[in-house]
């Protein structure tokens, strides 16, 4: 990249320093390393702006994504106020700021580009490999000691990092998504045989995460790849053979053997989903994620029926002990009288489009889905494979879980697809 002046040599270090911190609290879960990071990023880079163009304000900050996640903010703020105590309010409100935040920090300046995207992820794909390394290792010790192998699946295996092996999926397919992007384009990462090992390791770990969403998105998204014009060419077919022979491999020792992933995705064709139509259970009934979410269809519109709340909603406190009514009436498992263990009392609707409808009514809903619509329109409007592939899966992911509750989940929504959207030069074509 050029780089023009003193200033703008310290101002290029500033962000480059700022963004590995950023990576950094998303790897090992560093909260607060995140948030400050966030912050140090949009003022260096309004900085940047104005050395760049005699503005502070971008006029990208004015684009339809970064207005209707500003909205929905807005809005989502208004309802805190009036409904909830000042200190929940206010909880609540500095939670959901990341939505106004990460796009304002991505997009303030001109500092993200192709070059500078393939320096930062360099040190992203060297912190994730380090923390992957770290998991493995501290699995490794415990299944020594104890002898359990569910140390090395799903949420146990990050656990040393607290992270949520859903979430953490994503980063590692994020990864992956960007290796082969950079391989389908002759662009390595160091070497040829180092790139090959990074997406094989990367795609085992993830296999050991055991998502079921982001491994078939994974799998889907492979197809595409390895039926793509440019995989044809003759100095990929060794590598193309050879990772379908691997892919083949590894799809047989999943689903045709008894393992946990296995058994994850067994799972969701063992229960009934007649399920989630009864009035009443047993705390013995257990609810596979398809049921849970299935039934959360039916609990949200009732609630909202019950308390004419349609069009604003009930607000977050109130939305979720109105839902934690609804799991008590119905008998469901409340945990352990004494204990951390709260079962279903502590589950939110884990669906952002319920979950706003929820907290925020027909209003809510709708302002959702403009943030969902502008994510796509941008996606589709670049004709980027990359860009796509990253916002459809987060598009997914906020159909299993309420990505806006918490401080990780808002980080992902926002910040990977605009981080992939400034990478130029991809192939054309989706």
């Amino acid at each position: 990249m050029k780089r023009r002046g003193g200033t703008k040599e310290l101002l290029f270090t500033l962000l480059i320093l700022w963004y590995i911190a950023f990576f950094a609290g998303l790897v090992f879960h560093f909260r607060a390393v995140s948030s400050i990071s966030v912050g140090l990023i949009l003022l260096t880079g309004l900085v940047w702006n104005k050395t760049d163009t005699g503005s502070f304000i971008s006029r990208e900050l004015f684009s339809f994504f970064p207005v209707s996640c500003f909205a929905y903010f807005l809005y989502i703020s208004l309802l805190l106020l009036i409904n909830d105590n000042t200190k929940t309010a206010l909880r609540h409100i500095e939670l959901k700021s990341a939505l106004v935040l990460i796009p304002a920090a991505v997009l303030c300046c001109n500092f993200l580009n192709a070059g500078t995207i393939r320096l930062l992820l360099k040190y992203f794909l060297f912190l994730l490999v380090s923390a992957c390394l770290y998991c493995i290792a501290l699995s490794v010790i415990n299944y020594m000691n104890s002898g359990d192998s569910s140390d090395f699946f799903y949420h146990n295996l990050v656990s040393p990092l607290k992270q949520h092996a859903v979430y953490f999926s994503l980063l590692i397919f994020f990864a992956i998504l960007y290796l082969l992007g950079e391989m389908k384009k002759g662009i390595r990462f160091f070497s040829k045989a180092i790139h090959f090992l990074l997406i094989v390791f990367f795609s085992l770990f993830l296999v050991l995460l055991s998502s079921k969403l982001v491994l078939l998105f994974y799998a889907g998204y492979l197809v595409y790849f390895f039926l793509s014009g440019k995989m044809q060419e003759r100095q990929n077919k060794a590598w193309l053979i050879l990772s379908v022979i691997l892919l083949a491999g590894a799809s047989v020792l999943v689903f045709f053997t008894n393992n946990p992933v296995n058994k994850r995705f067994r799972e969701i064709f063992q229960g009934d989903i007649g399920m989630v139509k009864k009035d009443s259970y047993s705390p013995a009934d257990y609810f596979n994620g398809l049921q849970f979410r299935l039934l959360q269809w039916r609990l949200v519109p009732e609630i909202l029926d019950e308390n004419k709340s349609w069009l604003t909603g009930l607000g977050e406190n109130a939305g979720q002990q109105k839902l934690q009514e609804k799991y008590i009436s119905k008998n469901m498992y409340r945990g352990q009288p004494g204990t951390p263990d709260t079962g279903y009392l502590a589950y939110n609707t884990h669906n952002q489009l319920l979950q706003s409808l929820l907290t925020g009514g027909i209003t809510g809903s709708i302002l959702f889905l403009l943030i969902c619509i502008a994510l796509l329109r941008m996606a589709l409007r670049q004709r980027k494979s990359r860009v796509v592939a990253a916002t459809v899966l987060i598009l997914f992911f906020s159909m299993i879980e309420s990505c806006f509750e918490t401080q990780y989940g808002l980080l992902l929504f926002t910040f990977f697809p605009l981080f992939f959207s400034r990478l130029s030069g991809e192939e054309a074509g989706i």
